[in-house]
């Protein structure tokens, strides 16, 4: 009885890794080392350390991933401007907690393409002018504890992407800060529901289906497309050359053949006009 009211009560506990892990050394009773992993806790969100294992969940990858790839990509052909994902921030700022956004917009650097397991704000002589979180179910400070982080450490622009309903279903919801006389209010959107971003001239803005997020450039109004997008358009533009390329064939072969009759009719002394 004691053995299965046991096994029950392990059963109901909640899981010690569900946040993630961070190996750590460990001293044996013989004097040897070895690594173990150790639970992480909500508060290591507001300052992983590097190596740390966080639980994040598949949507949350997905809207991280597809936000950077657009990001970076609309940033490929600036030397100056960095797109970082899950990158440990160092404001150099003592007391303060250093988080790792899931995306930061990063102007002013010197070195874009440097291998860089943290960024040093004071070394680098820049900061992010916009980050954005996504939201994950496992973590619910990034609208609560991280604000007044990214406000003190000088960021003009914060969004916050949830991408889960109340039930935890696939819908897409956004909200921010900006930095108004040295303080964050709430970043309002326009009446076309478009959160404008003055820093990157971005603007970012929940689709009308709820599960997507769609970007747009703020000066060309041209709108920053997915990887998926990209692929489709390289598809049709192939099949677009490909039936040009046929049709050209196939009039080629045409007029060959029209050629090939004007020759026989010549030969046989008839002027084929």
């Amino acid at each position: 009885m004691t053995s299965n009211k046991a096994d029950r009560n392990a059963e109901l506990a909640p899981d010690p890794f569900r946040y993630g892990w961070r190996q750590v050394e460990r001293h044996r009773t013989d004097g040897t080392l070895e690594l173990v992993e150790q639970p992480l806790g909500p508060d290591d969100f507001l300052d992983p350390q590097p190596g740390d294992v966080m639980i994040q969940g598949a949507l949350h990858f997905e809207c991280v991933n597809d936000l950077y790839n657009r990001l970076a990509l609309r940033y490929r052909d600036d030397p100056a401007t960095a797109v970082f994902a899950d990158m440990k921030m160092l404001w150099g700022i003592p007391g303060l907690k250093q988080p790792a956004p899931d995306i930061a917009v990063v102007p002013g650097v010197r070195d874009k393409g440097a291998d860089r397991e943290s960024f040093d704000v004071v070394a680098e002589g820049t900061r992010p002018c916009l980050v954005i979180e996504v939201m994950s179910r496992n973590y619910a400070g990034d609208d609560t504890k991280k604000p007044a982080i990214y406000a003190l450490a000088g960021i003009p622009e914060y969004l916050i992407l949830k991408p889960y309903g109340q039930h935890g279903e696939r819908e897409l919801s956004l909200q921010g800060f900006r930095m108004v006389r040295g303080r964050y209010q709430r970043w309002r959107p326009d009446a076309d529901a478009w959160f404008r971003s003055d820093r990157v001239g971005v603007g970012f803005r929940v689709a009308a289906d709820r599960r997507h997020l769609e970007l747009v450039d703020l000066a060309s109004g041209d709108r920053l497309p997915t990887l998926a997008e990209l692929a489709q358009a390289r598809e049709q533009r192939a099949a677009a050359l490909a039936t040009a390329d046929a049709e050209r064939a196939r009039a080629d072969a045409a007029e060959g053949e029209l050629e090939r009759l004007r020759a026989r009719l010549r030969e046989q002394g008839i002027d084929p006009g």
